[in-house]
């Protein structure tokens, strides 16, 4: 049985992070990361289409979502937005904004220039890393993995949950963690498409539009702006993607599209009165020509129920009112969303409560966890990367001190 210092399980961001984090502060301890994948940062490499957002400029607890966002609060507050810039520049990555939602990349805007240097580091401070080597069950003195144990005084489990399967996530880290005796919320896919009812928007299937989506659930409510992609199957799209985790925990949602958000319903209504009269050809499906797509138009008709081919004049008062009503507010029902394959993140895991702020077990000291094991989920836009980076760098650091402390 070999011996090490501290052992890492997984080597996706906040594994390569804890790692490097656990070796920094604590040089001579023997540092070991275990990865069941023939190679680290797999799922990173993905991450901003394959850009790596790495963070966000306005990192907020607003912006997350778990059971305990106090003690996440506290965790990124330890190593922030800051402290990322730092640690990426002392990688030689130094970061760049783009556009103007805070998101921050590599100045490379390469995800695997970010795997590389994590990799890179981990080697250079002489990091063992066991790559095809999956952790099946925590041990007294460590951890069993297939073909053998290892021994550790510290161990951090950074296994991710599990969204993504083709990048190697497959939720084992749940399951470690629940051999130790901690327990487990309910888990879901975030940041992930939405199923919906799809009969009223097979006429604009695969079209992306500028829109707003609101979600209902009960006495609850959330909102997102942003380019809607309506498919075959139901939403996509930034604001949809923003809202799904709502929806999932919630087992699905009334949801409302605003089609014209730049514009006012008292507009539009006044739009349509004049176009009424004079719609080209006198039909109805040319009443939002030039105002928006073709199809949208089509398919606002279709839900109130009115002709394409009808002309636009014997259309009445109370049909404008309609048609504009559901240009500014059109219903639709969310089912559910798609599955592990599609979604970017897991909600929901082992609760922040079971662990002191520096990341270690209440149930059992020595045991650490970071990334997305733990029951918090960020927005898109980098936060799920900057919870993986500081929750990872204290969780590494942290176990770097029990080890020494135990030595």
């Amino acid at each position: 049985m070999k011996a090490h210092d501290v052992i890492i399980v997984g080597g996706g961001a906040s594994g390569l992070t804890a790692a490097i984090a656990a070796k920094r502060a604590a040089p001579a301890l023997r540092v070991a990361l275990f990865e069941s994948g023939a190679r680290v940062g797999r799922k990173l490499l993905v991450t901003g289409n394959g850009r790596c957002n790495l963070t966000n400029e306005r990192v907020e607890i607003s912006r997350y979502h778990g059971g305990d966002l106090a003690a996440a609060g506290r965790v990124l507050d330890r190593f922030d937005g800051a402290a990322t810039a730092a640690f990426f520049a002392s990688l030689g990555v130094p970061l760049r904004a783009d556009g103007t939602d805070g998101k921050l990349y590599p100045a490379s805007l390469q995800a695997g220039s970010v795997v590389d240097v994590l990799r890179f580091e981990c080697d250079r401070l002489g990091v063992e890393t066991l790559l095809e080597c999956h952790v099946t069950a925590l041990t007294a003195s460590g951890v069993a993995f297939e073909g053998g144990q290892a021994a550790a005084r510290a161990v951090v489990i950074a296994c991710g949950g599990r969204a993504a399967p083709h990048t190697g996530s497959c939720g084992s880290g749940y399951a470690l963690l629940e051999q130790a005796g901690h327990t487990l919320t309910p888990l879901h896919p975030a940041i992930v498409p939405l199923r919906t009812e799809t009969e009223p928007i097979r006429p604009v299937t695969k079209l992306r539009i500028e829109g707003v989506v609101t979600a209902f659930a009960g006495d609850e409510m959330r909102r997102e702006a942003g380019e809607i992609h309506f498919a075959e199957y139901g939403l996509s799209g930034p604001p949809v993607m923003q809202l799904s985790g709502f929806v999932a925990a919630r087992g699905g949602a009334d949801l409302l599209l605003d089609l014209l958000p730049d514009r006012t319903g008292e507009w539009v209504l006044s739009y349509l009165r004049e176009r009424r009269a004079a719609a080209y050809g006198d039909l109805a499906e040319n009443l939002f020509l030039g105002l928006t797509h073709k199809r949208v138009g089509l398919m606002l008709l279709k839900r109130a129920g009115l002709s394409p081919r009808q002309a636009a004049s014997s259309l009445s008062d109370g049909d404008l009112a309609a048609l504009a009503t559901l240009a500014k507010a059109f219903p639709l029902r969310a089912t559910g969303t798609a599955g592990w394959a599609d979604a970017q993140v897991t909600a929901g895991g082992v609760p922040l409560g079971e662990f002191t702020g520096d990341l270690m077990s209440k149930k059992r000291p020595g045991l650490f966890a970071c990334g997305e094991v733990l029951d918090v989920t960020g927005d898109c836009g980098g936060f799920n990367l900057q919870w993986a980076w500081s929750s990872g760098y204290v969780a590494g650091s942290s176990a770097a001190a029990f080890a020494e402390g135990e030595r």
